[in-house]
Parts: C-alpha cells; sequence; structure tokens
C-alpha cells in the first residue's frame, strides 16, 4: 500500500501547471490552423476541379459554423483521447486533465471550448461596432483576458493551479511535463501556422469577411438592407462596374467642359441639370443618381463611415474655377480604390490589407488563378 502511494505521488510530481508562453503558442497554432482549412480546401478544390467554385463560394455562408462545430470536436477528440492533448499541445509537453488529476470528460472540454468561443465571438462583435459604441462591453471581456493571463501565470492572490476562467468553469486543467524537452522551438509553433494563414489570407477574408464585419452588412444608404455578403470575390467581380461609371462620369464632365469653353461643373448636382446627363447605378446595391451611385468627394471626406459608400464614384473638382478634376471609384468596403485624371487610371487599392501592400507576393490571392 505504501509502494501505491508513492507510485502516485512521484506520478503527480511529473506534472507541473502549464506555463503561459506554452499555452499562448499551441492555442495560437491550434486555431490558425483550423481557420486557414476552409481557405485551404476552397483552394484545392479550386485547382482541381472537384467541386464547382461558385458552389463552393456559396457554401462560404456555413463555413464559419463550419468551423466551430470542428474546432470544439477537434479539441474534444484529442485532449479525451490517451495522448490527453492536440498535435499543437504534444509538441511541447501539454496535456489535458480533470482539475483534481484524472483525465478530462468530454463534457468538460466541450464546455471549455464552447466558453472560449463566445469569448472570441463577443469580442470582434464588440470591437465592430461603429462609432466605438461597442468599446463599454469590451471591458468587461478584456479583464476576462487579464484575468486569464494572471491565472496561469499564478500572479493571483488566490490559488488557480494556472487556469484561465474557462478552465475553472469546465473543472479542467493543462499541466507540462516537469522533465519534458521540446522537440521543437515555440517559436516554431507560432510561425509555421502564421505562415500558413497568411498564404491564404485573401481566400480567408472571402469566407470570413462578412462575419468580421457583421455590423456593416447593409449594403447601401438607402435602407433596404440588401445582404450582399460576398466581401473580398464579390468585390472583384464589380469592379468592373465601378470602373465603368467613372468612364461614362468622365465623358459627360468632359462635354460640359467643352461647351464651357475648358470650365467644369462646381458639382454633380450643377452637372445633373444637364441634357446630356447619364443616369448611373450603383452595382453593389442598384440603387441609382446622386447620393446612391455617386458624390461629390468634398462630401465623401466629410463622412467619417465610409460602408455606406460600397459602389460609388466620386467628383473632386481642382481649382477656382474649376479646370481639373479626379474622379474617383469606391470599393465594396466604401473605400477609394480607383483614380482617374486625364484618362490615366491609377489603383489606390488602400482597402488591401496591410500585409498584402507590403508582402504581396506572400498572399495566396485565388483571383491570380483564374
Amino acid at each position: 500500500m505504501a509502494e501505491n502511494l508513492e507510485s502516485q505521488t512521484d506520478e503527480k510530481k511529473e506534472f507541473v501547471p502549464a506555463s503561459f508562453i506554452k499555452r499562448f503558442a499551441a492555442a495560437f497554432g491550434e486555431y490558425l490552423f483550423i481557420l486557414s482549412i476552409p481557405s485551404i480546401l476552397l483552394i484545392f478544390s479550386y485547382i482541381v476541379a472537384i467541386l464547382p467554385f461558385a458552389l463552393l463560394y456559396m457554401l462560404k455562408f456555413i463555413w464559419i459554423f463550419i468551423i466551430i462545430i470542428f474546432s470544439i470536436f477537434f479539441h474534444a477528440y484529442f485532449e479525451t483521447s490517451h495522448f490527453k492533448s492536440t498535435p499543437f499541445k504534444m509538441l511541447l509537453g501539454l496535456q489535458v486533465f480533470n482539475d483534481d488529476g484524472r483525465e478530462a470528460g468530454f463534457s468538460q472540454i466541450i464546455l471549455k471550448n464552447i466558453i472560449i468561443i463566445i469569448i472570441a465571438i463577443l469580442f470582434l462583435t464588440f470591437i465592430n461596432m461603429p462609432d466605438y459604441s461597442g468599446l463599454p462591453f469590451l471591458i468587461p471581456i478584456f479583464l476576462i483576458i487579464i484575468y486569464n493571463i494572471a491565472g496561469i501565470s499564478g500572479w493571483l492572490p488566490f490559488k488557480t493551479k494556472g487556469q484561465a476562467l474557462h478552465d475553472q468553469v469546465a473543472g479542467t486543467i493543462i499541466l507540462q511535463k516537469a522533465s519534458f524537452k521540446n522537440k521543437v522551438s515555440i517559436f516554431s509553433i507560432i510561425l509555421i501556422p502564421f505562415i500558413l494563414f497568411l498564404l491564404t489570407f485573401n481566400v480567408f477574408l472571402m469566407w470570413a469577411g462578412p462575419w468580421l464585419n457583421i455590423v456593416t452588412i447593409p449594403s447601401c444608404f438607402n435602407g433596404t438592407w440588401m445582404y450582399r455578403l460576398g466581401v473580398e470575390e464579390y468585390g472583384r467581380e464589380i469592379l468592373p462596374s465601378v470602373k465603368s461609371n467613372m468612364h461614362t462620369l468622365q465623358n459627360v464632365i468632359e462635354k460640359y467642359g467643352n461647351i464651357n469653353n475648358g470650365i467644369y461643373p462646381k458639382s454633380l448636382q450643377e452637372l445633373s441639370a444637364t441634357s446630356y446627363w447619364k443616369e448611373f447605378t450603383n452595382p453593389y446595391c442598384s440603387n441609382q443618381g446622386i447620393g446612391h451611385a455617386l458624390m461629390d468627394y468634398e462630401e465623401y471626406q466629410r463622412t467619417k463611415f465610409h460602408d455606406k459608400h460600397r459602389g460609388f464614384v466620386l467628383y473632386e473638382l481642382i481649382g477656382n474655377p474649376p479646370k481639373r478634376y479626379f474622379i474617383y471609384g469606391c470599393d465594396i468596403k466604401g473605400e477609394l480604390r480607383y483614380k482617374l485624371y486625364n484618362n490615366i487610371w491609377f489603383d489606390i487599392n488602400t482597402s488591401l490589407p496591410l500585409l498584402e501592400q507590403l508582402f504581396p507576393f506572400l498572399i495566396f490571392d485565388i483571383s491570380y488563378l483564374r
């Protein structure tokens, strides 16, 4: 009997609470890998043409639910197996137990991951709310994050066994083998999934974009609430129509200038009173006219949030009297995308992610395959 007690004591000494940096590295790698899966499947299916890409693209609305379910059962399967660990945790010597040291139950792992996902969804929802109206709701989420870091690191005045809040609620604990030597560096655990995520970033925006920008879904200012959820890929298909509107507006302005000895109109309202005025249709929401498809650039600049300007064409006059002008085209986010001056086109492209602007060769853009 004494020998059994000694063996149990020795077994407990083999494990110590996992460090925050190891837990963060494993979680970071896991979730980036999981978020990359739909992008990889879309790219692979597009290349080998197993399924029509249009069908896969339409399915983007349910990818987020597939990812949530997959994430929950991915962790539940591995962390209740004899490994007690996901592949990423395994590389760092981490294992998941019940908070009394026994094997964690299937329901406990599911509960733990549901709590993590709910916190993540609330964070993304509140941080995307317009006019910073979501900031008060972010305070408790930031407090939970600080509590988790302090709890895992052992900085709290009471004993937490190195548990985060979701661990305490679910009754789980993540331990690491005291004598374990890392087979790979913590940096590699973070870097490899991060590179994979970067390479598929544009495709990720295609299916996840609507959910990351869920509070700016209404596609036009007219209040019809037409849910155009296509973001990047849908936006690319519509951009030629925006350029066509820009070119048509240029022709109307030039006609006005020819009639008025090189002096251009002071506003679109003045131009619309002419007999040669054209009707312009916003390609994103099929609305027509000034304020729905076109706008003076000065008015656009006075607006703080531009999501209601999707597909707009803007007119900027230069000089007094105006003898020059610029025409701008907006993308699906309402940001300036094209600039037209003296029949020269400029691709402003300010809506692209910063990483894509800095390292365009690293980002896998599925439109390059077309």
